[in-house]
């Protein structure tokens, strides 16, 4: 054999493993959703999506370690038509509105017509992402079944359950339903942090089905919660209906004179105006106006008061890091996400992303320094924490 012929086949088998490499995860359609409906028609295959933001993190952590998987990859591909979708691009902004998603990732799995058959979100493992798809395909554990056995009056116990779990972090009407249902079928002693905090998720205003349970539970979740966290959600509802009173989504503007006379009267002037500016940020992200959001959150927060509330402060730090690359927005970040720490305590997360900004300011040995914290942190709480360990791989190397 010569050895232009050998260079040949040598290049074709080179070609067919690299082929085999790149395909052995999940292959997703590069196709509009209109297609992929007309797809799932002419197969009689159910599409399933993943609905996915460029700045999630566990977003970035299903794509990297989960979807890649052989396992996962040949039951997905078997079964279903696999597409996905940023929700904040192209199709994925008419996705996000017309299945009202807004917790990320969520998981789609939609027939031909775009019903829902079932959905989920978050992060998994191997096995329990395989348990998901094949759910998915179970008319008994499925979305789709189960909502017609509720929407048909069965509150057996353990259906109301299984949808509470499958929906609790979801925002629409059903899912309120099914949360209204579970808090009725449970008693309060039952009741967990955990399912407070899915109640209180999402909820918009004072007429909400789900505040009515915060009133009329408040006694057991002020004990769950703690008065000064039940006092600031109230408070943030309380904003809201006013906000809703003062703002134009015709002009997307605020009648600020309105919004700070109705805040002052239980907020005071000082928690009044930096509600204000957080309304005003909301809605330059929302319009995607980041030079007035970054100019609006800097000037909240240019002086740091001592009711700043370190959530905020961190969320700020936080979305300024996937945000922005610009040294100044990046250092004022720092200090911010380095004052939520000193008032609330170290967590994996806060960590986590002060390690980000101090790597992309170039202080490499302070963000490995915070990288270790954040890896330790999550291990303490058994949680998986592989943004961490990629920012130490890339700081050790």
């Amino acid at each position: 054999m010569n050895v232009k012929r050998a260079g040949s086949i040598l290049l074709i088998l080179l070609s067919l493993f690299m082929f085999g490499q790149e395909n052995k995860g999940i292959r997703f359609e590069e196709k509009s959703f209109q297609a992929l409906l007309d797809m799932a028609k002419k197969e009689n295959k159910l599409i399933f999506i993943d609905a996915y933001t460029v700045w999630c993190a566990p977003c970035k952590l299903m794509s990297k370690n989960i979807f890649p998987l052989t396992s996962v990859g040949d039951y997905y591909n078997s079964r279903f038509i696999n597409a996905k979708f940023d929700m904040e691009k192209g199709d994925g902004i008419n996705i996000a509105q017309k299945y009202n998603i807004k917790s990320f990732p969520t998981y789609l799995f939609l027939d031909g017509d775009g019903n829902v058959i079932h959905l989920a979100g978050g992060s998994y493992n191997e096995v329990e992402f395989i348990d998901l798809g094949k759910a998915a395909e179970d008319p008994n554990k499925n979305i789709q079944g189960l909502k017609n056995k509720f929407e048909n009056g069965d509150r057996d116990s353990s259906l109301v359950k299984t949808l509470y779990n499958l929906l609790r972090f979801q925002s629409n009407n059903f899912a309120d339903k099914v949360i209204v249902a579970y808090f009725d079928i449970i008693k309060d002693q039952e009741i967990t942090k955990d399912d407070v905090k899915s109640l209180l998720v999402f909820i918009q205003d004072s007429d909400s089905p789900k505040y009515k349970i915060v009133k009329n539970k408040e006694k057991v979740i002020r004990g769950l919660i703690g008065d000064k966290e039940y006092k600031s959600f109230i408070d943030q509802i309380m904003i809201k209906d006013v906000f809703k009173k003062s703002y134009d989504p015709n002009t997307k503007k605020i009648d600020e004179q309105n919004f700070l006379r109705e805040t002052e009267k239980f907020l005071g002037k000082i928690k009044a105006k930096s509600a204000l500016l957080n309304m005003k940020a909301n809605i330059a992200l929302e319009n995607k106006d980041y030079q007035s959001y970054e100019q609006i959150i800097s000037e909240q927060f240019k002086i740091i008061s001592k009711d700043a509330d370190p959530e905020e402060l961190f969320q700020a730090a936080w979305r300024f890091n996937y945000l922005f690359t610009n040294p100044e927005s990046l250092k004022k970040a720092i200090v911010w996400c380095k004052e939520s720490i000193k008032r609330s305590g170290e967590t994996y997360a806060n960590t986590k992303t002060l390690a980000a900004l101090y790597k992309k300011t170039g202080d490499h040995k302070k963000a490995l320094i915070e990288a270790q914290k954040s890896l330790s942190l999550s291990k303490k709480k058994g949680i998986e924490n592989r943004e961490a360990e990629d920012l130490i791989q890339s700081l050790t190397q």
